[in-house]
């Protein structure tokens, strides 16, 4: 999850956003944003899928490495259904 820590930040400051505008646009206490930002705690696919759609951008793209290659990229399967619901 490095990957995820540091595109959140990049993505959310490329879109002028405070860690609390974005905790309050998913729903969250702006410590949340620090801890996810800091990897300090794991992030639910259900939030994953609300911090991507608040930062306009696709779920993989939280996941790119430094060379701008995701797991979608990289043909890797990740599963971004939330977690109370399985088809």
């Amino acid at each position: 999850m490095t990957a995820l820590r540091f595109n959140l930040k990049a993505f959310r400051k490329i879109r002028g956003l405070t860690q609390t505008e974005l905790a309050e646009k998913i729903g969250q206490d702006q410590s949340m944003i620090s801890y996810y930002e800091r990897n300090w705690r794991t992030v639910k696919n259900s939030t994953i899928l609300q911090i991507a759609s608040a930062l306009g951008v696709d779920p993989m793209e939280l996941f790119m490495n430094d060379e701008g290659v995701s797991a979608k990229d990289l043909k890797i399967q990740v599963d971004f259904w939330p977690d109370d619901f399985r088809p």
